[in-house]
């Protein structure tokens, strides 16, 4: 027997079921902008809107808030979704899914961690969350991309961290800018650069030093990593950029 979606009508305090405003929370306006998203496929997801402060069900075409009532559900416990079929169940057990997967007590029904089922008295009603992946115009769950998947850079579904950017940054020796507006130099006096840009060695860089719009002519010396210096054979004040690897 094929399984039901539970009637997006009914009234979640009269039903027992506890909506947690931290589960699918979306603003009225995101909510409006998912609903263009979904379709008969999605029936039976449910959110909570948190600029109303309500939960709303989709019935397959539209956003529906209950507002009916039926007898209230009791907690039973958690379920794998393999685990075998509860024995003379009565109305209105309710169990929670533990793992995702097929279950089989009504059909062939695929459930994810955290969907819930209960026991009409005929039947068992599928509760589903049915989320939503996240794209670039509808909230929802993402995955996150690994440091191969960041550098690879081909993936659309995965998102970055600033971990993998950091990763990626390190294994493509991506550029690094130091730039400063104001550098006074004493003629023919060596003045140290502090750019702290980490170079992959001391040598990995190269540097500008423009007064009034224009390039001037200076002596540069590596130091470190994270230094260098720069001797002009006249007194200049402009300003300094260094590109490093």
């Amino acid at each position: 027997m094929a399984a039901k979606q539970i009637n997006v009508n009914h009234d979640f305090m009269k039903l027992g079921i506890i909506i947690d405003a931290k589960h699918n929370p979306l603003t009225t306006a995101a909510r409006t902008t998912l609903g263009g998203t979904l379709g008969a496929n999605n029936k039976g997801l449910f959110v909570w809107d948190i600029d109303l402060n309500i939960p709303y069900w989709w019935s397959g075409t539209v956003w529906v808030q209950p507002t009916s009532a039926q007898s209230g559900l009791t907690p039973k416990g958690n379920k794998a979704f393999n685990d075998t079929e509860p024995v003379a169940p009565v109305i209105g057990d309710l169990y929670v899914f533990t793992t995702a997967g097929s279950n089989t007590w009504e059909g062939t029904t695929v459930v994810q961690i955290g969907d819930q089922v209960y026991w009409d008295g005929t039947i068992w009603q599928f509760i589903q969350g049915n989320t939503v992946a996240a794209t670039d115009t509808v909230p929802g769950i993402v995955e996150l991309a690994t440091d191969a998947e960041t550098n690879t850079g081909t993936d659309t579904t995965r998102a970055i961290t600033p971990a993998n950017l950091l990763a990626n940054n390190a294994s493509r020796k991506s550029a690094k800018v130091y730039f400063n507006s104001s550098v006074t130099t004493v003629a023919d006096t060596p003045l140290t650069i502090v750019h702290s840009l980490a170079l992959q060695n001391r040598d990995a860089f190269v540097l500008s030093f423009k007064v009034s719009n224009s390039e001037v002519g200076v002596d540069v010396d590596s130091i470190d990593v994270n230094n260098c210096s720069i001797t002009t054979n006249i007194a200049a004040t402009g300003s300094i950029t260094v590109i490093g690897f």
